[in-house]
């Protein structure tokens, strides 16, 4: 966990499910193929008077340049990116397995 005034993060390492292909919202030429990836959940806590108190998860999915390429069939970054999947987990599309 890292801490910043008043506020906790907390991030743990999950397993990301995808059951069926779909398109990232945030790289539309990124298919995800059925499978299971390695990712993020992040959550900030706000200290309050009653403890702290936690935001929604959201959810990160990182990419090598090697799955790049293979997903998009073309141009590749020089580095991994991290994906926010949030939207995709709230949506069914990726499962989370701890």
């Amino acid at each position: 966990m890292t801490h910043h005034m008043g506020q906790t993060v907390k991030l743990e390492s999950v397993q990301l499910i995808v059951v069926k292909p779909f398109r990232l919202d945030d790289d539309p030429e990124i298919l995800l193929s059925p499978g299971t990836y390695p990712g993020q959940r992040r959550q900030i806590g706000m200290a309050t008077l009653g403890g702290v108190s936690w935001t929604k998860p959201d959810y990160r999915l990182e990419l090598s340049v090697g799955q790049q390429k293979a997903m998009s069939g073309k141009r590749t970054r020089i580095i991994a990116i991290e994906y926010d999947v949030t939207d995709h987990v709230r949506r069914g599309e990726l499962q989370v397995a701890n």
